[in-house]
């Protein structure tokens, strides 16, 4: 029930009631006395019962007035909600997007692209992404980063990446990156790795690795890799 209908039904219970006391004090029967009808007497019963039915009525009036504000100001709130929700270009808008205008996307737009959104975005706009952009990826967003995307990716977009984004690309991801932008993961963006994760390196992802980020993927190639060729590549490099 909404508050007009409430509104609506009280004002109507009023109405009623006011006509059903009037209809009973027309109904009472008038009883013979020898005292004298006073004409005051009867003024005032006339204008008490006067009083009393305009005060209930400019009390229901406010109550009525009351709901009827309270459902208007909720009505805006809803109306704000629903204005609140981000907007974000269509599939076949974002499949012809350029990376000028990936980089002028809002954040607030960017964190609310789907996956399939995403997964649209040509190679050539992923290049556009700033690092605020791929910072704020999120795993389900992630997970439609698609391979020629991966291979976009600049060694500033992969030193943005978040270890958790990290943790959660699948083997085919991490091996489109290609090595000049593998460089650009940190040790703790490497430690992120999992053993699952480490069968997908390849050793010329590792050519420009430093030795602290070398040490930090050790043990996950280690156990990953049966023949530790792998770790055997990056202890000769080192």
């Amino acid at each position: 029930m909404t508050i007009n209908t409430v509104a609506s039904n009280l004002s109507s219970n009023t109405s009623a009631g006011a006509q059903q006391s009037a209809a009973s004090a027309q109904k009472t029967p008038v009883v013979a006395s020898n005292a004298p009808v006073s004409s005051t007497t009867s003024a005032s019963s006339s204008a008490g019962s006067g009083v009393d039915v305009a005060v209930s009525a400019s009390g229901v009036a406010a109550l009525v007035a009351s709901l009827k504000a309270a459902g208007a100001a909720g009505s805006k709130a809803s109306t704000a909600s629903t204005a609140s929700v981000v907007a974000t270009p269509s599939i076949a808008q974002l499949k012809s997007y350029t990376d000028k205008q990936l980089a002028q996307m809002p954040l607030a737009q960017w964190k609310a692209l789907s996956a399939e959104q995403i997964a649209a975005l040509p190679p050539i706009a992923i290049k556009g992404a700033t690092q605020s952009q791929i910072a704020l990826l999120s795993t389900k967003q992630v997970a439609g980063l698609t391979v020629a995307q991966m291979a976009a990716l600049t060694k500033t977009q992969v030193s943005a990446l978040t270890p958790l984004s990290i943790h959660s690309f699948s083997n085919s991801q991490i091996s489109a990156i290609t090595p000049p932008a593998f460089a650009g993961m940190s040790v703790s963006q490497l430690s992120a790795f999992s053993v699952q994760q480490g069968v997908s390196l390849k050793p010329s992802q590792l050519i420009y690795l430093g030795q602290d980020q070398k040490n930090a993927l050790q043990s996950k190639t280690m156990l990953a890799s049966k023949s530790g060729n792998l770790f055997q590549i990056m202890a000769m490099m080192g």
